[in-house]
């Protein structure tokens, strides 16, 4: 936006309203001048407007003169002094455009109890967000069925309709869902093309377009339909920011296709330097399930005994530290802080592992840069000319979002800590019922050391492909273009 050399240096523009289409320059004075005639002063915290009507024009002004100044924070805080029966296109378009640059939790706090009031489908769809969270799926469907189209956020909202309709075992309607929530988010990607400014927006909406792809091979799996769910997983590119996440379910789909050897290949993927920060031990288990199935017994030991060596200690300890500090946020907030300033090995011990995945997690990343973008507009305000009153006010809403999301970021290290520690917990009592059975085959004498050194370790025999599927030649490194690819030509000893 250029700047009137007859204005002060920082200077707000407010869009009039859309029937004439002309704007005016407000400075920051003359902000100050709209928040008296609105007969209140600036929101002290977050979520503190009184959502008196009089002036709700005025705030609306407001709020396009900060995200003019790309003051996102605090613009969004003043969205509780807007009536939440008010309903303008200029709203929504401003609501869609602070959905993804300040996040559905901010809004929830600034919206607070009149979230559920709010006339505006951003606040729909976060509204019926919390209600899918808190389980309410069939709350939650009445709500998203009254989103408009007009807006990105429409995507959003097919992918929760989606989801709860699967939940409730609709898998057909459930699909249909999926497929409109990727061609809208599809759709809304072509517009943004080219547009540097949506790169939130953006990058969100690929996120949800490839969930959505994710959500109809789940469905298919979930239904018992493995082979559409095997060519559904394909559809989802090596680039989506999901991937990361697809191997070890296609290995469970080829699993439940009894593709063994195609199983093993997609957990070895794992083993490349790009996933060191995946953690799931459902791959350790499911690796020696499916050499169970090919009666390699040697094989599915050998991986329990590795599985044991490498975490059995260092699970007692952390479980036992992580349960000493529930609850306290500060304490994970530093012990995070501490992970990303030491310098790692590959292979270090199971905290940097865990600490390293939930430093590499979408939520956590986003939180994260949350913070650093909230502090940097406090910065921003600093240097702008105006009222220090109301510079101070916007600053205000803003520190106590930080406060705020700072907490939820201790939390979220706690709960996903605690989270993978269970699983892992789990793991050792599956791995300890597989190792009990294991050594009963080998008293059966289906397993014999004789017959361990005289097996071939593969052929092309054993494999299954389809067309689009070809032959590699793998030495033991990893490549980008055949991440995901690998497939093992194990025969099986069963007899």
């Amino acid at each position: 936006m250029k700047k009137n050399l007859m204005f002060t240096a920082f200077i707000f523009m407010a869009t009039l309203a859309l029937a004439n289409a002309k704007s005016t320059i407000v400075s920051i004075e003359q902000s100050e001048k709209l928040f008296t005639e609105a007969d209140r002063a600036p929101a002290s915290a977050v979520g503190a407007g009184s959502g008196s009507g009089g002036g709700h024009a005025r705030f609306a002004k407001i709020i396009n003169s900060l995200i003019e100044e790309n003051v996102f924070y605090g613009a969004a805080a003043f969205i509780a002094d807007i009536p939440p029966s008010v309903r303008t296109q200029e709203m929504e378009v401003n609501l869609n455009l602070l959905y993804y640059k300040v996040g559905a939790r901010y809004l929830e706090r600034v919206l607070g109890d009149r979230l559920a009031e709010a006339k505006w489908s951003v606040a729909k769809y976060i509204y019926a967000r919390k209600l899918y969270l808190e389980n309410k799926g069939e709350s939650a469907l009445n709500i998203l069925g009254s989103i408009s189209a007009d807006y990105s956020i429409f995507a959003s909202a097919q992918l929760i309709e989606a989801s709860v309709l699967g939940q409730m075992g609709r898998n057909e309607e459930s699909i249909e869902k999926y497929l409109r929530c990727y061609k809208s988010a599809d759709s809304y990607l072509g517009s943004l093309s080219g547009k540097e400014q949506f790169d939130d927006e953006r990058k969100t909406l690929e996120i949800v377009r490839d969930e959505c792809i994710l959500g109809i091979a789940r469905t298919y799996y979930a239904a018992g339909d493995y082979y559409n769910a095997h060519l559904t997983y394909l559809d989802i590119q090596k680039d989506s920011y999901l991937w990361p996440q697809v191997p070890v379910e296609e290995a469970w789909n080829s699993y439940a296709l009894k593709d063994y050897n195609r199983t093993l290949g997609k957990l070895a993927t794992y083993k490349a330097p790009f996933f060191s920060m995946v953690f799931n031990p459902e791959i350790e288990v499911l690796r020696t399930l499916t050499y169970m199935e090919m009666c390699l017994w040697g094989d599915a030991k050998e991986t329990v005994d590795h599985f044991y060596s490498y975490y059995s200690d260092d699970m007692l300890k952390l479980l036992k530290e992580v349960r000493s500090h529930a609850g306290d946020e500060k304490y994970f907030l530093q012990l995070m802080k501490s992970n990303e300033n030491a310098a790692h090995e590959l292979g270090g011990n199971l905290q940097e592992e865990l600490l390293s995945m939930i430093a590499q997690s979408h939520a956590y990343k986003d939180m994260h840069k949350s913070v650093i973008e909230a502090r940097e507009e406090i910065e921003r305000i600093k240097e702008l000319k105006g009222k220090d009153s109301i510079k101070a006010a916007i600053s205000k809403n803003i520190d106590a979002f930080i406060v705020r999301q700072l907490g939820t970021m201790g939390g979220l290290i706690e709960d996903l800590m605690m989270r993978k520690l269970v699983e892992l917990e789990a793991a050792f009592k599956s791995l300890s019922y597989i190792k009990l059975e294991i050594l009963g085959k080998e008293k059966g004498q289906l397993y014999t050391a004789a017959n361990q050194g005289e097996r071939a370790r593969g052929d092309i025999a054993f494999l299954q492909r389809n067309d689009k599927q070809y032959f590699w030649t793998f030495n033991g490194e990893f490549w980008a273009d055949e991440l995901g690819d690998y497939v093992f030509a194990l025969g099986s000893e069963c007899r």
